[in-house]
């Protein structure tokens, strides 16, 4: 229980700090706007991260792979992205292929004797 408690504070973690006026100078409607967009880049991080997850798990049924492995990893995990650069979210995006994705996962040996 202690653990899904603390996974619903996962967007402190991601809780911008505003440049030059600290969280303390700010007006309130400030501060709950910065809040959310730490939840909303949460709840995308864990979104992408069961994408993954999920198409893992596809995969390695389809191959005949156990897949009790991945009931131990955590979407809420966020160590894999960069979080210190700049991102421009007006540009047109690109379709992100995750089959590429899943299949350059699949190369890494996450169980022994595999």
């Amino acid at each position: 229980m202690d653990v899904a408690a603390n996974l619903g504070n996962l967007h402190w973690v991601f809780l911008p700090i505003p440049p030059k006026r600290g969280i303390k100078n700010i007006r309130e409607q400030d501060q709950n706007i910065w809040g959310e967009c730490g939840r909303l880049l949460a709840n995308c991080i864990i979104y992408y991260n069961a994408s993954i997850l999920s198409n893992m798990l596809a995969y390695r049924e389809v191959s005949g792979k156990d897949s009790d492995v991945l009931k131990h990893i955590s979407p809420v995990a966020w160590q894999h992205i960069n979080l210190y650069c700049r991102y421009e979210f007006n540009i047109k995006s690109k379709y992100i292929d995750m089959d590429a994705i899943i299949l350059k996962l699949a190369k890494f040996k996450i169980v022994p004797n595999e």
